[in-house]
C-alpha cells in the first residue's frame, strides 16, 4: 500500500469512527405503560415500536439480533419487532434486569440473589452463580470483560457495583449514585458509553469505572423506564487505527 493511499484509509477510518461516536446512539426501552420504543440515548428523541401489552421487567437483545424481554410472572417473551412471541416459562423467579453476551442472556433473580445463564435456543439454564447476597438488583449491563454492573435500589439511594464473573466476587464501587430517582436500567450504546435510566424520565451517562454521573437531563416524557437494551459497542478511533497500522506492516513484509 502506497503511503498515500495508507494516508487516504487512516483518514476514512478516522471519519467513519468519528461519525460513529457523534451519531445518535440508540437503544430499545419498554416503560410502565407496556410500549416498547427505540430511544436516542443522546437526546429526547423516541420512536414507538409496539404496545406489548405486559410491563417488561427485563430487556436483552442477543447477537442473533432477537430481542428478549421478561416478565413480572417470570415468563420470557421474543418480543423483536413489538411482534409478542412466548418462549418459555423461567419459573418463580424475581428477575430484577437481563441483559445478553452472544446467544444467551443473563438475569438476576432477585428471590434467590444469584445470576444465571440461559439459553432461549435450547430452552434451558445454562448455569447459576452462587448466592451474591445483592439484595435489590434492578438494572445490570455487561462489560467488555464479560462483568456485571450492576446497580441495587436502596432505600432512598442506588448503589453502583461490579460482579466479577470468574470469581463470583461482588464489589459495591459507589454507595450513591445521586441519581434523581431510582435506577431502572443501565446499558452499553453502540459508542461504548454506559447509559442509566430512571425513574419520572431522566436519564444518565455513568462513568463504568466510578458509577457517578458524567452528565444528565429529563430526557421526555416516556411514562417511567422499566429496562433498555443497547447494541454491541464498535471499535473506537484509536482502536482503527491499530488496525490500520497492523495491516501495513502485514503489507510491508510481502
Amino acid at each position: 500500500m502506497r503511503p498515500i493511499r495508507f494516508f487516504a484509509f487512516l483518514c476514512t477510518a478516522a471519519t467513519l469512527a468519528s461519525t460513529a461516536a457523534a451519531a445518535p446512539q440508540w437503544a430499545f426501552a419498554t416503560n410502565y405503560r407496556q410500549d416498547l420504543m427505540q430511544i436516542d440515548m443522546t437526546s429526547s428523541v423516541a420512536v414507538p415500536i409496539a404496545n406489548i401489552g405486559f410491563a417488561a421487567r427485563g430487556l436483552a437483545q442477543t447477537s442473533s439480533g432477537k430481542l428478549y424481554a421478561t416478565s413480572n410472572g417470570g415468563g420470557l417473551i421474543d418480543i423483536t419487532g413489538g411482534v409478542v412471541v412466548p418462549v418459555a416459562p423461567l419459573g418463580a423467579l424475581a428477575i430484577g434486569a437481563l441483559d445478553s453476551r452472544g446467544t444467551t442472556l443473563w438475569g438476576y433473580d432477585n428471590t434467590s440473589q444469584r445470576m444465571f445463564e440461559y439459553d432461549p435456543g435450547s430452552l434451558s439454564f445454562v448455569q447459576w452463580s452462587p448466592v451474591l447476597g445483592i439484595p435489590n438488583l434492578q438494572a445490570m449491563a455487561i462489560d467488555a470483560n464479560g462483568d456485571f454492573l450492576f446497580v441495587n435500589n436502596g432505600a432512598s439511594t442506588d448503589q453502583f457495583g461490579k460482579v466479577t464473573k470468574s470469581g463470583w466476587t461482588v464489589n459495591v464501587i459507589n454507595t450513591n449514585m445521586g441519581l434523581f430517582d431510582h435506577c431502572e436500567a443501565i446499558d452499553f450504546t453502540a459508542n461504548g458509553k454506559l447509559y442509566a435510566a430512571v425513574l419520572q424520565d431522566w436519564r444518565y451517562e455513568i462513568d463504568p469505572l466510578t458509577g457517578s454521573a458524567i452528565s444528565g437531563f429529563w430526557s421526555g416524557i416516556h411514562r417511567d423506564w422499566s429496562d433498555m437494551s443497547g447494541p454491541v459497542p464498535v471499535p473506537e478511533p484509536a482502536t482503527l487505527v491499530v488496525i490500520g497500522l497492523a495491516a501495513l506492516k502485514l503489507r510491508r513484509k510481502k
